[in-house]
């Protein structure tokens, strides 16, 4: 069950915590992102990679295009908290020969053009990114993307961060979905998907399992009373 909700499964060691991470998936089922459908699935980025070389040894290596959204997606999923995540942003736009067709077609396939936007517009503000003309087709004339580009621009410059299982934080991942289809089942899928907390807080036996999103609805429920705009730092 969450081989198919999740998205990643994190190791210790005596390195500290988080010293490996296996991931199947860019973000958890309930984001609502469905990469599948878009030809952005694990298999596709591996099919369209290049290859690095690191010492005497060769990897794969995102497509520059890939490597954009992935960056972006990720920025996006903390909300643009630290600004070492808008620099990869700004140096992969800098990349040569970058098809921004390309990557404006796959975000707009994904309904993620909203979240590149703002990422875009971050770059920009905070390193100066010079955004050649097929990067500035995917800023939209969005009134809503420019309030909410200037909200985490100042949260940047304040270094605030989000509580991230606070109401605020779930309804501003809600505000940056363009579209509204994409809006409602991320709400349906954040309401109704366990996940690793409901895994932990009761055992059930396998027949059962359909039970645990009833544990997800209370666990949510009971977050939800204790947060909420207030309680983001």
């Amino acid at each position: 069950m969450f081989l198919r909700t999740g998205y990643e499964r994190s190791f210790d060691g005596e390195l500290g915590k988080n010293s490996l991470e296996l991931q199947w998936s860019l973000l958890p089922y309930f984001y609502a992102v469905d990469f599948q459908s878009a030809r952005f699935g694990f298999e596709d980025l591996l099919a369209r990679a290049g290859r690095v070389r690191l010492g005497a040894a060769e990897f794969p290596c995102l497509a520059a295009e890939d490597s954009l959204l992935v960056l972006c997606l990720h920025a996006a999923k903390h909300l643009w908290s630290r600004l070492i995540w808008v620099a990869d942003i700004a140096q992969t736009i800098r990349t040569p020969m970058i098809d921004f067709s390309a990557v404006a077609t796959r975000a707009r396939a994904l309904g993620i053009a909203r979240i590149v936007g703002i990422s875009f517009r971050l770059a920009e503000k905070f390193l100066g990114t010079n955004l050649p003309p097929g990067a500035r087709t995917l800023l939209a004339r969005d009134p809503e993307e420019l309030l909410l580009a200037d909200e985490f621009a100042e949260r940047l410059q304040r270094s605030a961060s989000y509580d991230l299982e606070s109401s605020e934080y779930f309804l501003k991942i809600r505000q940056l979905r363009e579209r509204p289809a994409d809006r409602w089942r991320y709400f349906w899928r954040l309401v109704w998907t366990p996940g690793p907390g409901e895994l932990a807080a009761i055992t059930l036996p396998e027949p059962l399992f359909p039970l645990y999103r009833v544990v997800r609805v209370g666990r949510l429920m009971r977050k939800l009373a204790w947060s909420g705009p207030g309680s983001a730092t």
